[in-house]
């Protein structure tokens, strides 16, 4: 059938649900008043956790990359934040922070585009970045660590890492990883990661991976070596290898 720009109009009585169905089926979090996903993103332990390590976030000047459908977001303005930068490079999960954000009516300052340019180029000093969800998704994650670190006096990070005992017992993760490793000296360090793909993943009209089809896993000693090379004291506030997607770790980085 042919589509027509007809199709785009809403003869529904006019609400906020309307909105987020626009994006029905493709939902992560479960969004207060709305349900829709499953993922407690507006209620995480691990945003509650960066305040209680940044001491509260009441004033302070977030930045947050990767905001996904705006649950963190929604966290950090509730907070008390004084301003919240937060940048998406993916469109419909940039549409659907908007959407979340006109339905539950919090401050932010939502960007649709590529964080690493922005960092690259950023002269503004934020008092805390946020990456949860993100680094594992990058194509030089050490690089990003890098451009974070240049930009902010802390840093809350939870991502995925390589461990080689936990990803080769796994069919289902093994079969997304290059069996050998990338190796590059960034600084003083021989830094360590592998190359893994989404496979069909891409396929999801929900997909919130990165913007290309391969990403690059950090190991821990290397993620850890790294943060350290940057003169940042790090505080672990979790660190699972049983997590369903493979490894990862809760921390928290300060100068």
């Amino acid at each position: 059938m042919t589509s027509s720009i007809l199709d785009a109009y809403v003869s529904a009585p006019p609400c906020r649900e309307n909105a987020f169905r626009i994006f029905e089926g493709a939902w992560s979090s479960l969004v207060p008043g709305y349900g829709l996903g499953a993922a407690q993103l507006f209620d995480d332990h691990r945003i509650r956790w960066f305040e209680s390590q940044s001491n509260g976030i009441q004033g302070k000047r977030v930045l947050e990359l990767g905001p996904l459908e705006g649950g963190h977001t929604f966290m950090l303005s509730k907070a008390g934040a004084a301003s919240i930068t937060s940048i998406e490079a993916n469109t419909t999960a940039f549409l659907k922070c908007l959407i979340v954000q006109n339905a539950l009516k919090f401050t932010a300052d939502f960007l649709l585009g590529d964080f690493r340019p922005y960092l690259e180029t950023c002269t503004d000093t934020y008092d805390l970045t946020i990456a949860s969800g993100v680094l594992y998704h990058m194509t030089e994650p050490a690089r990003l660590l890098y451009s974070m670190a240049k930009v902010s006096h802390s840093i809350g990070l939870w991502t995925h890492y390589y461990d080689a005992d936990v990803i080769l017992s796994r069919d289902e993760l093994r079969k997304k990883f290059d069996s050998e490793p990338m190796l590059e000296r960034i600084g003083p360090r021989e830094v360590v990661s592998y190359k893994q793909s989404y496979l069909d993943a891409l396929q999801w009209a929900g997909f919130c991976g990165g913007s290309t089809p391969t990403s690059y896993w950090l190991t821990r000693e290397s993620l850890l070596g790294i943060l350290d090379d940057l003169g940042l004291r790090v505080t672990i506030g979790d660190d699972t290898k049983i997590h369903p997607n493979g490894p990862a770790i809760l921390l928290f980085a300060q100068r």
